[in-house]
Formats: C-alpha cells, structure tokens, sequence
C-alpha cells in the first residue's frame, strides 16, 4: 500500500502546483480535502500498536491548533470580543456602527452573521484548510518505509527540475504572466506555479541537499547512471536559481551546501558527498567567470538591497503585535490591517510581514507563538526518537537536515509557508523525519503506527472544509482580495465588514457606493464621509481616498475637514505607479479608481 500513499501525496503536490499554483481557495480545499483523506485510508489499514507518547502529543497539538484556527474564524458575541482588546473593540464596534446605518438607509444584509476574533475570517479559513494540508501531506510521508522515502525524494527532485525548467523558460523564453502560461493572476510575471521568485528560489535550494545525497548514495554503490542523472538533476536547480534573480535564493543555496557538506562528511557516502560538494562550489566559480553577457546584466541589475525596507516592515508586525498582544490579528490578518502601520518605505503594499516568525507573532499573538513552539518542540522529539531508533537512513536524513534548514533560514526574511507548493513539499520532506511506520519484530507483515486513533480524527476536518466551501459558495476565500471586494455589489460589501472589518478598501469602496449617484440624499453622504473617512484611516496614504473625501466633506460643507483632507492629499503627491506584484496572492497595490 505504499505506493498508494505515495500516489497520494505526488498527487496533491501536482494538483496543488499544476492547478493556479494553489492560489484559488478551491484548490486549496481540494487538496487540502484529497490529502487528508488518504491518511484516512492509511489510519485504516489496521495498522495496530500500542500509541508512543511523541505521536499522540503530536497529534493532539495538531488537533489543537486546527481548533484554534477554527475557533479564531467564528462568529462571537460582542461581549467576547471586548474583552479581547480595546483595539479589536474599536474596529468591531466601527464596523457594527456601519452595518446599521447602512441597514437605516435602505441597504439589506444577505445574511446574518457577527465578527470573529481574525480580522481576516476569509484568511483564517485559508490557513487552517492549508495547515491541514500540511499535516496530512507529512503525516503521508511518515507512513512510507525506507524504499518509498527514497522514491518521494526522486519525485521532489523531478518537481523541482520541473520548476526550474519552467522558470528558465520564462525567464529567457517566452515571457509568462500567467501561472504555466495557463491561469491568471493579474498580470504579475510568473515562473512556473510560482509569482515570487524569492519562493521559487527558496523551493529549488530547499531540494538541493537531496540531489546532493541521491548522488552521493549512488556514487558510493557505483551506479554512476543514477549518479549521472542526479548530478544533471543538481546542476537545473542551481541554473533555476540564477535565473529567479534572488538574493535570498543565493543565500539559501549556500546554506544547502553548507548543512549538505556537513551532513555527509559523517554518513557512509562521505568521500562522494564532499566530491560532489565541492564539484558544484567549483562549477559555480567556473559559471561566474564564463562571460554570458544577458545573464550577467539582469544579476548585476538587482535592486539595491532592500534589507532596509524589510526591517520597516519587521517593526510594522511589531506594531501590529503591540495592539494585539493576546491572540493577535488572526491568521491572515497582517494583510488587511498592514496599511495602517504602513510607512511606505516598502514601496508596495506589504501582504505579509517579510518573516515568518514575525507573520506568527502578529497575526497569533502569543497564543500563537506557544502554539507554534510546542508543535515544533513535539515533532523534534519524535524524530530524534525514530532517528535513535534507527528508522531513518541515508539519503533522505541528508536531504530533509538540509531541506528544513533551508526553510528555517528562508522563515527569517521571507514567509514562503503559506504557498501551498512550497508547504507541501517542506512537509513531505519534514515527514520523513517521523518514520511513523515500524516493522515488525519479524521484519515482515503489517506495520505499526502510532497514531491510528487521532489519526482518524485529524483526517476529519479537511474533508469538512470542503463541504463549509461548497456551502459558502467560492467567494469564502476571497473576501481579502483587492478584485473580490472591487467588484463587490454594496450588500457584500456590508457582509464584507463582518470578514475583514478592518480593510481599507471594504470602507473606501462603501463609501464611493453611497455616494454614486449626484442625488444621493444628504444621509447617504454623511455615511460615505464616514466611510471613507475610516479608509483614511486605515490606509491614510491612499491619496485616492483622501482626494474623494475632500470632494466628499466640500458638497457637505465642511470647509475644516476639507481643507485637511487637500493639505493630506498635497502631502502625498499624486498616486504613484504601482510597484510589481510580488507576493503569491491576487495583486491589490493598484490604485483604486475615483467613485
């Protein structure tokens, strides 16, 4: 049955990177859903045991945690949320305030509802369909025995050739601005399933270290046409890298080379490690001397280093953790509150924190930080307990040491976790650390796990989280979204307020659908100032929103109000060109248009 499992998990890694990249959120729950019930059907298979304590504190802190995510995106009493705090209580109680003046003047709501502790609902439910993805894609990848291991690690390497080939198309090919020239995603340049090429570059040195340890295994028991294939394996990726153009993918790459030397100088297949190492080092110096004149002045053309501009952002996360210092914004959150914490010393809008130890300290407070420690600290205790037990063997050891220290260095300056190609292929790679499958004493027959219990209870929630989104309609994950909300109809834009009551552009968008017609009554301008006045403040350099409420406060008569809504508007200047996309989401940095 393992190739059934490692069916499984190739396939949702496929569907996830084939299918738009895994941006869609229908995607996101397909996957989320296939995954999980294929540890299901492995829970089910009679593997039987007596539970280790590591497993089922594992477990159970998994559970937890989709439990938190859950309960963050559930409507609560506004008793419960004034007590989260004075904050969150300000922008709920705007946002309610809102809703029934907009109910007085004639507007209806399409549903009922309240407001939940995530100020980004939308997002939470993204993230906890991805977190169950994650967990059922390293839970897989526990199940599969020694031979199958070595086979995912065949398979990833083939995927990260894949992308690179793809990104090297793009890049000197035919230029893409489509997701494998296919799906579209506004316009942004693409390379392969990927938008940013700082994830693209972080998923190929991720994979790195395994190409390495397949060539030093095959080397070592001289099949040099595997050693061959996994050398030329090894020399696509590193081109890939160079042709994402980053300066954290080299970093990374380095890192990979670094814990990969490391780790095979004390493994059986030392000499062929440290040769094929120090083979690569020597190919790059060799590639950097070969004068290739296009290559050459796209790298010596990389912006300035920016590191600057993410430590801006890094104080903004620390802002926002400042205002929500228990359970934070929710789980996407950052994204909908950032404008307002913004400097504009990033140049664009920053949908993440630019790290994503500090994406977890903003958007989970420090129930979320906890959280995030005991998972970490429960799945170490397990793998070094399968790796003393002598469960996990070369070449995956090499290849996952060094693929999640890749990651780990990459969480520092980027949060590549939450596109949903790279997070799965880190988590089939952390599961092998786990070897959940044992033999039997006898070496032979069925195989214990575990985990067979909470297993089954954890494959649960995913398949749920496909109905929630079939009943929701497919707009549940879109409420965030700078297009979603664009287009919304004046009643979404209501019902919007309870998702993400403190986006910027759900109230300057409100405010330009009460004030669209010149014979407006003058309630409906009152509202409209209001609403875009709350724009302001939760974007206040938006200056198409300062420009429409000067317009707003003059036909008002406020005179004092419109002469500083004018001084602000001066202040900023007119609306720059917006900056590149450059995050794996939908583009929003766009200037929206004057109501």
């Amino acid at each position: 049955m393992d190739v059934v499992y490692l069916g499984i998990l190739a396939a949702g890694i496929l569907v996830a990177a084939g299918w738009a990249g895994g941006i869609r959120p229908s995607v996101l729950c397909l996957v989320s859903a296939w995954l999980a019930l294929g540890v299901f059907r492995a829970a089910r298979r009679g593997y039987g045991g007596r539970p280790a304590q590591p497993g089922v504190l594992l477990l159970a802190l998994v559970g937890l945690t989709a439990a938190w995510l859950l309960a963050t995106a559930v409507p609560l009493p506004a008793s419960v949320l004034n007590r989260a705090g004075e904050t969150r209580a300000a922008i709920t109680s705007r946002a309610a305030a809102a809703i029934d003046t907009a109910t007085g003047l004639g507007w209806t709501l399409p549903a009922r509802g309240g407001f939940s502790l995530s100020l980004n609902r939308a997002g939470t439910l993204r993230t906890l369909a991805l977190f169950l993805a994650v967990c059922a894609a390293a839970s897989l990848s526990a199940c599969l025995i020694h031979p199958h291991r070595r086979r995912l690690l065949g398979f990833l390497v083939a995927f990260g050739v894949a992308q690179a080939g793809a990104a090297c198309f793009s890049r000197y090919g035919a230029p893409a601005t489509r997701l494998w020239w296919v799906f579209d995603v506004g316009g942004a340049a693409t390379f392969g399933s990927f938008i940013n090429p700082n994830h693209l570059g972080g998923l190929l040195a991720m994979l790195t270290p395994a190409c390495i340890a397949l060539a030093a295994v095959e080397m070592q028991n001289r099949h040099w046409r595997w050693a061959a294939v996994w050398m030329s394996a090894l020399v696509v990726l590193v081109v890939g890298i160079v042709a994402s153009q980053s300066r954290g993918a080299f970093i990374l790459l380095a890192v990979a080379l670094v814990v990969s030397a490391a780790m095979v100088s004390r493994r059986a297949s030392r000499t062929a490690g440290v040769a094929i190492t120090l083979l690569l080092c020597l190919g790059l110096l060799v590639f950097s001397a070969i004068d290739l004149p296009r290559i050459d002045t796209e790298l010596r053309s990389l912006k300035e280093s920016r590191l600057d501009s993410r430590i801006d952002v890094w104080r903004e996360a620390g802002r926002v953790w400042r205002d929500f210092p228990l359970v934070g914004v929710g789980a996407e959150g950052f994204r909908t509150v950032s404008r307002a914490y913004d400097t504009g010393a990033f140049g664009y809008t920053a949908h993440h924190a630019e790290s994503t130890y500090l994406q977890i300290l903003a958007d989970g407070g420090i129930a979320g930080v906890l959280l995030a420690l005991l998972l970490a600290a429960a799945f170490a205790v397990c793998a070094v307990r399968s790796y003393r037990a002598g469960h996990v063997h070369d070449p995956e050891f090499t290849a996952v040491m060094g693929g999640v220290s890749v990651a780990l260095v990459h969480g520092l300056f980027d949060v590549p976790i939450h596109v949903l190609p790279y997070a799965l292929v880190l988590a089939a790679l952390a599961g092998m650390l786990a070897a959940l499958r044992r033999p039997n004493a006898s070496g032979s027959g069925p195989r214990v796990t575990p985990w067979r219990p909470l297993v089954v209870a954890a494959a649960i929630p995913a398949p749920l989280m496909l109905c929630v989104w079939l009943l929701c309609g497919r707009d549940m994950g879109e409420r965030d979204r700078y297009a979603f909300v664009a287009a919304a109809a004046p009643t979404q834009l209501l019902d919007n307020l309870r998702w993400t009551p403190a986006y910027w552009a759900n109230w300057y968008y409100l405010g330009c659908a009460a004030t669209a017609t010149r014979d407006a009554d003058r309630s409906r301008f009152v509202f409209g100032e209001r609403c875009l006045t709350r724009a302001t403040e939760m974007d206040p350099g938006n200056a198409h929103a300062w420009q429409n409420l000067a317009v707003l406060r003059r036909r008002l008569g406020d005179e004092p109000g419109t002469a500083a809504a004018v001084a602000r508007y001066r202040e900023l200047g007119p609306p720059p060109v917006p900056a590149p996309e450059e995050d794996q989401t939908t583009p929003e940095n766009a200037a929206p248009p004057s109501p």
